[in-house]
């Protein structure tokens, strides 16, 4: 048997096993007969010994999950060590929690009470800055339209009574006409600033606060993922 044999029967006994630790393992040992050189490519095969030896202890080392560990000569190549005629595959190293001593959860819990009043006060603050905001602008989108409507009703008004008065008095019609076109214009504009603080203005800053709320909670779920 020779090296594309071996490599090749290795690869068959390995397709039951993650696609990515096939390819790593195989890239490992590919490594390691390069290494050897090929006038050394027996003795390495003697050294490992049969490729489905090699590919139990893999799987057996997936099953226990921490790197690949070859035992024979003092290999080490890619986070990979070789030393003997064993192949452990160990996986990734499992990240251990770090746990805090009971003294420093019980000073935690004794700040949180002593610096609770501050706490709520900060956050009574910023609630009601937010209350506040969302209020001014309900109380702007109410105003605006009402004067909006306010005021095209009076430009309606004048246009019609400038009309009534063509006959009488043209000096006078004119000039309430144009009042009334003018009125009707800037209560148009503030109706349209009404529909654009409830269709855009108004949404998006109630959108930007539930963000911002979420902002803790999603960096904390994100941080349980990666460990």
């Amino acid at each position: 048997m020779n090296k594309e044999q071996y490599m090749k029967e290795l690869d068959l006994l390995l397709r039951n096993i993650p696609e990515s630790e096939r390819k790593e393992a195989l890239s490992y040992y590919e490594e390691y007969f390069d290494d050897a050189g090929v006038e050394n490519e027996q003795q390495v095969i003697e050294e490992l010994g049969k490729p489905s030896k090699v590919a139990a202890n893999i799987k057996e080392g997936l099953r226990g999950s921490i790197g690949y560990q070859n035992m024979g000569t003092n290999y080490q190549n890619s986070g990979f060590q070789h030393i003997e005629t064993q192949n452990v595959y160990t996986g990734v190293p499992e990240q251990k929690s770090e746990e805090l001593p009971t003294w420093a959860i019980v000073l935690i819990i004794i700040g949180c009470v002593i610096l609770s009043p501050v706490i709520l006060g900060a956050a009574g603050t910023v609630i009601g800055a937010v209350f506040s905001v969302i209020t001014g602008i309900i109380g702007l989108i109410i105003g605006l339209g009402a004067a909006g409507i306010g005021l095209v009703v009076a430009a309606v008004a004048l246009v019609a009574l400038g009309i009534s008065l063509i006959m009488t008095s043209g000096f006078a019609s004119v000039f309430l006409i144009g009042i009334g076109l003018i009125l009707a214009a800037v209560g148009v504009m503030f109706i349209l600033a009404t529909v654009w603080l409830c269709g855009w203005a108004l949404p998006t800053f109630i959108k930007w606060i539930i963000k911002l709320c979420k902002m803790p909670f999603e960096k904390k779920q994100n941080d349980v993922v990666v460990q």
